[in-house]
């Protein structure tokens, strides 16, 4: 295992460290062997950036122009090594370049510069669009008037079709009204017979409702009655006082109208002898077709009798009960039968009347029908005829239209056409200087945030742009860095979130907005904490009452800051976990010179993806990872020495002010420094 060990061990040079741990651990300079690893050469720069855009079509479509963005690139990279150098040696300040830095140009340069041309061949496609279609209104122009003249002769056509047709039509309405008239007539007639015959229908109806609880209790009586019951009463010798007059009433009921010969209690036994058919006779007896003599007699002998209810008998006989019971119903019924039957007679004749009538309407209604048939064809006909005249109009009024408004539009615009054509070509131009003003702007992010406004200056203005002016790269005559990456517009919302206006932190602002790398704000002065705080100030809706069932019924708005941590603070790790799933950002303050190891996958990005999902190791866990997720770092540092390390996972960015006394005013004489 030993003698297949290999082991190797990394540091940095700069600073103290290695220095002291080859101190403390003198076996790092005894035991092993040094392998020190050199900036890149101009050389290896070259190589490096020709690999990474060699597929940028902008650039290796012009010959030679891939070479003259490498060299620059290179160029670049070396002048701010050059500019470091400098700065340190002019105001005791750090700033490293690395490999990573390169690399993070490279990177950031190809998507600025895509995202750019992408951008202005949306506006150059919208140019073109307009000119084809002035092109195409212009050579419209005379093939719409020759349309204009064949349009008028149709409607001519059309508007004396649609004349001759409103005479008929009329003449056909004035016979349809005659008709519809003499229906309406018969119609009123028949409804006041439906009326009439409605109203007697419901007299009736009231009338037999009224017998309906009286056969009910009739046919409940019958069920009272049962063999045993009847066998039991027709078994006495003589009857008690009172039951012989219920058999008496029986009998001239059902004795069908004849006069009885024997209503006695021998002639009941006879009548019950058979019990079974005594039951049916009385089930099935014709309620309807009652004899009058017989109700007439049952009634004036039997029924006028005080003894000739039903509680009465009930304390003799039950099954005499039953058949009083019957009786005095069949007798109610039947008085009740008498009143309705001539009205029903009336019903029925008023009936036949109806049916009349109505074969009459329903014969006038047809005539009525077929006239109005008649009528909406032809009234179908002059609407289809008329839309056609309006439609020949609307053409021919669209034609005229479509006309004026081609014409207006060609010689409205003429001059926009020129300025069009004029735009197009600048665009076309842009979008080729755009290989070199994507370069200022791209090298400007990725490097000049931790130097002073002099280097800054120095830099762009003396170093970037004069080497790409050398080297006749293409570019916009007198571009800016802050050109491409921010407008006025833009500013101004920065302003209004708390920026300073001055260049130095308008420039700042352009750098956070725009680098690929974590920003790492150099801050004593709070300039730029206090911005990045106001502009991820964020308002939520907030539940302040709801239902029964709990449904939000009412809400407020409310502002939420961004989460603000520090190295120091206990458990920061969950909050920044918990950004990171979110997507929201975050704000580590008051930073040190070092940063705290278990952040390096969060600072190099080191996201992984796992199936759909993408997660990033934070610490001994995996974290899904939110890809809006924003991370910001700021010291309070005056003059902080951060390793290269750090200088190659963030883009540092120093919001120091470095102005002159004699430029100092009152509200800032405290604030003035000298470096």
């Amino acid at each position: 295992m030993r003698k297949n060990l290999h082991l190797v061990l990394c540091f940095s040079p700069v600073g103290d460290a290695f220095r002291i741990r080859a101190r403390q651990f003198p076996a790092l300079v005894n035991d092993t062997v040094y392998d020190y690893f050199m900036g890149w050469s101009q050389e290896a720069l070259m190589k490096v950036a020709n690999r990474f855009i060699k597929d940028v079509e902008a650039i290796t479509s012009v010959d030679g122009l891939q070479e003259t963005v490498a060299l620059h690139m290179a160029f670049v990279h070396r002048s701010v090594e050059t500019a470091s150098t400098d700065f340190f040696a002019s105001n005791r300040r750090y700033n490293y370049t690395t490999p990573k830095s390169f690399l993070d140009l490279i990177s950031l340069y190809k998507r600025m510069l895509e995202s750019k041309k992408s951008e202005i061949r949306v506006l150059k496609e919208r140019l073109e669009n307009g000119l084809e279609k002035m092109n195409s209104a212009a050579e419209q122009v005379a093939e719409l008037q020759e349309n204009l003249v064949k349009d008028m002769i149709i409607v001519e056509a059309k508007k004396l079709a649609t004349d001759e047709l409103i005479v008929v039509v009329g003449k056909e309405t004035a016979i349809a009204e005659e008709q519809k008239a003499g229906a309406a007539v018969e119609e009123a007639k028949c409804s006041a017979i439906a009326e009439e015959v409605i109203a007697f229908q419901k007299e009736c109806d009231k009338d037999l409702e009224a017998a309906e609880p009286i056969i009910r209790e009739a046919e409940a009586a019958l069920g009272t009655l049962d063999k045993k019951s009847i066998t039991e009463l027709k078994s006495l010798a003589s009857p008690p006082a009172g039951v012989d007059d219920v058999t008496a009433a029986v009998i001239w009921l059902t004795n069908g109208g004849k006069k009885p010969s024997d209503i006695s209690w021998n002639g009941a036994k006879k009548m019950m002898a058979n019990v079974d058919q005594f039951l049916n006779v009385l089930i099935s007896f014709d309620k309807d077709n009652t004899p009058d003599n017989a109700c007439t007699w049952v009634e004036t002998n039997c029924i006028s009798k005080a003894h000739f209810n039903v509680e009465t008998m009930r304390g003799k006989s039950g099954a005499a009960a039953g058949m009083t019971a019957w009786v005095i119903n069949i007798c109610k019924y039947f008085r009740i039968y008498q009143y309705v039957e001539p009205k029903r007679m009336k019903l029925l004749e008023a009936n036949g009347k109806l049916d009349d009538a109505n074969n009459t309407l329903t014969s006038v209604r047809k005539q009525v029908a077929e006239l109005e048939e008649k009528l909406a064809n032809l009234t179908q006909q002059f609407e289809e005829a008329t839309q056609e005249k309006n439609e020949a109009i609307a053409a021919a009024e669209k034609t005229q239209n479509k006309a004026n408004m081609a014409d207006r539009l060609v010689n409205g615009l003429a001059d926009e056409k020129i300025r069009w054509t004029n735009s197009i070509a600048e665009f076309e131009i842009t979008e080729k200087n755009y290989v070199g003003d994507v370069m200022v702007s791209s090298a400007f992010v990725s490097y000049i945030g931790a130097f002073s406004l002099p280097f800054r200056e120095k830099l762009v203005d003396t170093c970037w742009i004069s080497d790409m002016i050398e080297r006749r790269m293409p570019m916009t005559e007198g571009v800016q860095p802050l050109d491409l990456l921010c407008d006025l517009a833009t500013v101004a919302g920065w302003n209004t979130e708390g920026l300073p206006n001055d260049t130095v932190s308008v420039q700042n602002g352009a750098i956070l907005t725009n680098c690929s790398r974590w920003p790492l704000m150099i801050d004593p002065q709070l300039q730029g904490v206090k911005w990045i705080k106001n502009r991820n100030v964020k308002e939520i809706q907030v539940a302040v009452a709801t239902d029964e069932e709990g449904t939000v019924t009412e809400t407020r708005l409310e502002t939420r800051d961004m989460k603000v941590v520090q190295q120091t603070q206990n458990r920061y790790i969950d909050f920044i976990e918990l950004a990171i799933q979110n997507g929201e950002p975050i704000l580590i303050e008051n930073l040190g010179e070092n940063i705290d190891a278990v952040l390096d996958p969060v600072m190099m990005r080191a996201v992984i993806r796992r199936g759909r999902a993408l997660v990033l190791k934070l610490g001994d866990k995996e974290v899904e990872y939110d890809p809006n997720f924003r991370l910001y770092l700021q010291t309070k540092l005056n003059n902080p020495h951060y390793k290269p390390e750090i200088a190659a996972q963030a883009t540092l960015v120093t919001f120091h002010t470095h102005i002159k006394i004699h430029a100092c005013t009152d509200t800032h004489t405290n604030a003035c420094m000298h470096t």
